[in-house]
């Protein structure tokens, strides 16, 4: 199977999609509230999502640990590649990846970057503020708004 230019445009750019919406859903799911009896629900909802709010300026605690990363990605690109023709899953998962790189640049600058007022990161970087400091339960899309809006979780007002 062969896929044109266009094809691979358009599946490049369902997997920069396809990773927004995991990062939307991966993100909501870490926010789950555990069980305060049970030591194993506390100690793996910290490790996994609460360090990174109780230290969010920690420039080491941004990104899921390299260990569970590969667990990650060895599930997706077993999933893909035995579901997706070989060129659709090279232009799907490179747009994953894709997404997944400029997830973690953009999640990285807002918390450590300087953007221009009234600039677009600029409201990401205050967006995703408001997410850590006033609201927790809203505004869980760090690279794009897109899903809290059809998930009705959009962040709402100034910090």
């Amino acid at each position: 199977m062969v896929i044109g230019g266009f094809g691979w445009t358009t599946f490049f750019a369902l997997g920069v999609l396809a990773w927004t919406l995991f990062e939307y859903c991966i993100h909501r799911f870490f926010h789950w509230k555990p069980d305060p009896n049970s030591e194993n629900q506390l100690l793996l909802h910290f490790l996994l999502h609460g360090m990174h709010h109780k230290t969010p300026m920690d420039p080491y605690r941004l990104v899921l640990p390299p260990a569970a990363a590969a667990l990650v990605f060895g599930f997706f690109y077993a999933l893909y590649v035995n579901i997706l023709p070989w060129p659709v899953f090279c232009a799907f998962g490179s747009g994953k990846l894709f997404g997944y790189v400029c997830y973690d640049m953009i999640h990285f600058y807002l918390h450590h970057g300087h953007p221009e007022v009234h600039s677009n990161m600029h409201f990401r970087k205050v967006y995703h503020n408001h997410h850590h400091f006033k609201d927790y339960d809203a505004g869980y899309g760090i690279s794009t708004s897109l899903w809290d809006y059809i998930f009705r979780t959009a962040s709402m007002g100034p910090i």
